[in-house]
């Protein structure tokens, strides 16, 4: 029911929750996120912090959908319901991905106060989820959790690192990637943000077996199809593992929690700092070389997806052929960095022509049917 991986490197594993950890009843899809260990759950005493603008601050961010147009006299409830509107529209019809340059619309803010917040989904070191219903909309609202004995200055560091990711947010638009619909502030504060809620986590639903391989295996494309935008906006996400990748009913899944971003200045740029998934790092971060954030976050999705695997494969026994194909898909991402092939290299056709017959013969997959034999099975599986 709960995460128990370390988050941080050299730290042990212990019993708090983590993304995807809870999945409440009677809510059904629900959000997951990932705020590292838990703190002394002591409340601190109020500091001074991000001060917000009357205009909500944030940065440029997306143009709203002509049919749910938001005026600048929106305000409140009624703002947060167009708000809502958006993101609901956005998740029924697939709106094609924009550069972050194309953002014009400043990302609004709403008060803490007008929000009927509901269960707690989940609590980390920094910020605590929990369901958010503004009149017919349930959505999640990412939390502030203010903590006891702090060091001086770093609740400051804290709600501008979260009002920063609300902002990084703002400015990206892909049906992969969780949408924000406002900041949420108090007295002038940042005390968070409102997200769309989004479904179980990968980890949560292979935990309680409710992921079949073939699902799963449709899953990879949708997965490399967000992270291949993100890196075309040069921002690594840095934290990709199966408790920050959701469920999601129209689009597959959803990729949260990217309060370990990193935006870039160039595709090529390599960097020290530690990855915030230091379970599962690649060779060249474990040896604490200068290594490609991007190049990272394909590492990750393929530890991902092969963790996942042997996962299912401790549930069943013996793994499916669907799992198998999957396992065989990704296992090109554990190569060295200067071989392993990027997001974009995953979406190219190319590289699976010709293969597929090869790899459904290793597998062993049924080639009782002309589509088995000819791979379409595999296109359909895999986009």
């Amino acid at each position: 029911m709960f995460s128990r991986a370390p988050r941080f490197k050299n730290s042990r594993a212990v019993p708090f929750p983590g993304p995807g950890a809870y999945y409440p009843k009677g809510v059904g899809f629900t959000a997951a996120y990932s705020f590292g260990p838990p703190k002394s759950k002591r409340q601190a005493k109020p500091l001074a912090a991000v001060p917000v603008t009357a205009s909500g601050g944030g940065g440029p961010g997306p143009e709203p959908l002509d049919a749910v147009p938001v005026t600048a006299s929106a305000s409140g409830p009624v703002l947060l319901t167009q708000l809502a509107r958006r993101v609901q529209e956005e998740g029924c019809h697939h709106t094609p991905p924009e550069s972050m340059e194309a953002k014009t619309q400043i990302l609004a803010s709403v008060d803490l106060e007008q929000l009927v917040l509901g269960e707690q989904l989940g609590q980390g070191g920094l910020a605590r989820v929990c369901t958010a219903k503004t009149k017919n909309h349930l959505l999640a609202a990412k939390l502030y959790w203010q903590r006891y004995g702090l060091l001086p200055g770093q609740e400051e560091q804290d709600r501008a690192s979260l009002k920063s990711e609300a902002d990084l947010l703002w400015k990206l638009r892909h049906p992969n990637i969780v949408s924000v619909v406002a900041l949420i502030v108090q007295s002038g504060l940042v005390q968070g943000m409102v997200l769309e809620l989004c479904g179980p986590s990968l980890q949560a639903a292979t935990q309680q077996e409710r992921l079949a391989a073939t699902h799963l295996a449709s899953l990879l494309h949708p997965t490399c199809s967000g992270i291949e935008y993100l890196h075309s906006n040069l921002v690594a996400h840095l934290d990709i593992k199966g408790s920050n990748v959701t469920l999601h009913s129209a689009f597959g899944i959803k990729i949260i929690d990217f309060d370990a971003a990193l935006v870039l200045h160039s595709p090529h740029q390599k960097v020290r700092r530690l990855p915030g998934n230091t379970c599962r790092l690649s060779p060249e971060a474990g040896a604490n070389r200068p290594y490609s954030p991007l190049q990272e976050d394909a590492f990750a999705v393929g530890a991902m997806f092969t963790d996942i695997v042997e996962d299912l494969r401790v549930q069943q026994g013996e793994l499916s052929w669907e799992a198998k194909v999957l396992q065989a898909r990704v296992r090109c991402l554990s190569l060295p960095a200067e071989d392993r092939p990027t997001m974009s290299d995953m979406l190219q056709d190319r590289i699976w022509r010709g293969a597929d017959e090869v790899l459904a013969e290793q597998v062993g997959m049924p080639t009782a049917t002309p589509e088995a034999a000819c791979g379409n099975v595999l296109a359909k599986l895999f986009g």
